[in-house]
């Protein structure tokens, strides 16, 4: 935002205004990544393959939505969680969040973010941005250069400003205990 104009930088999810061809897009979207999780042979697969679809409805965040609008809309997403049998663990929100998610996903402790972002840098030799732009899809799909995904990572992405990281409900961990910080004086 300068002078009060709303600067658009290329790096948001939602770039255009919605249409009925983005509508049509999304659905498009949404059964090829129903026919995608219906060949897998897990159980989070076929449950997303047999619900009905939930209609997405792009929009442009122009200023940040009061609290209970916010609060709304992430009960919807708990919800929605909660049908697919996923669980939602929150990370610390301090511009790292996507790769403490990542690092939730990998380590089980969001506590090795800075380790999974230098090798995410090194895997891609791209700018941060790219990495985190939704500019054309609604998803982002990163595979592996030199060895074949061995399992799934699974984040939530929240208001385009916070990633989370899921677990099926099975498998979802009991807490985190956060890591002391030891003060040199």
């Amino acid at each position: 935002m300068r002078n009060g104009s709303i600067s658009n930088d290329g790096c948001s999810s939602s770039t255009s205004l919605s249409s009925q061809q983005d509508v049509e897009d999304d659905r498009m979207i949404a059964v090829v990544l129903s026919e995608e999780y219906a060949k897998l042979d897990g159980a989070v697969g076929r449950r997303i393959s047999s619900l009905a679809p939930v209609p997405h409805i792009p929009r442009i965040n122009l200023h940040f939505p009061s609290s209970s609008d916010s609060n709304l809309d992430y009960q919807r997403l708990l919800q929605r969680l909660k049908v697919y049998g996923l669980y939602e663990v929150k990370v610390s929100g301090d511009g790292n969040c996507q790769f403490r998610a990542l690092s939730d996903q990998i380590y089980r402790s969001p506590e090795y973010h800075k380790h999974v972002r230098k090798e995410v840098v090194k895997q891609f030799a791209a700018k941060i941005c790219l990495l985190t732009s939704f500019r054309d899809t609604c998803f982002v799909e990163i595979v592996p250069r030199h060895q074949v995904p061995v399992r799934e990572l699974w984040l939530s992405f929240w208001s385009e400003v916070h990633y989370n990281s899921l677990y099926e409900l099975k498998d979802a961990p009991l807490h985190h205990k956060p890591r002391r910080k030891h003060w040199l004086f």
